[in-house]
């Protein structure tokens, strides 16, 4: 699979005989509505959106040609409409447990650098633990949470929320913690 970036918001990929064979597809037969193509697609989505470092499943609609080759086929795809923002505020992960608190804040001490902010809330019955890495998306302080409860992507907001309607217990709790 070639990975092409045209101009404005179209992505060219060349896709060999072969590739098409594993998802049991030809050029004629691709149709929007087969889950076949639809599979196809959302990889092809995936791998270019992961090749050209662009997000490029925010947009309302998309569009896709597909020209048959002599090696298999190329898929334009063409993404129109308003680019919707998904903004990030870090995560919130819910601890139900008094003694997952600690295991946390040793479990994020190592990636403390990746750490912008990291509150603490209470609301009598659960513990909130609100982290604000600097990257959009850090893997290793996802799955530090995960291990301790089920985290979620905060929108913006979500923190202020807290502030207003929970109990602050600590605005860095991995320091005042582990120290």
């Amino acid at each position: 699979m070639n990975i092409h970036k045209s101009r404005g918001d179209r992505v060219i990929v060349e896709l060999s005989s072969n590739e098409l064979s594993r998802y049991e597809l030809c050029p004629e037969e691709m149709d929007c509505k087969n889950p076949k193509t639809r599979r196809l697609i959302n990889d092809v989505m995936k791998r270019a959106q992961r090749h050209i470092r662009r997000d490029i499943t925010s947009f309302d609609k998309m569009n896709v040609d597909v020209m048959e080759t002599d090696e298999g086929c190329i898929m334009i795809l063409c993404f129109k409409g308003i680019k919707t923002k998904r903004p990030f505020s870090g995560y919130v992960c819910v601890l139900p447990q008094t003694d997952d608190i600690f295991r946390l804040a040793r479990g994020l001490l190592p990636h403390r650098e990746k750490i912008r902010q990291a509150s603490l809330f209470f609301d009598g019955n659960s513990y909130a633990a609100c982290v604000l890495p600097y990257a959009v998306f850090s893997r290793e302080i996802f799955f530090v949470l995960s291990e301790f409860g089920n985290p979620v992507r905060a929108s913006v907001g979500t923190r202020e929320y807290l502030f207003e309607h929970k109990k602050l217990i600590s605005r860095d709790f991995i320091s005042s913690l582990t120290s």
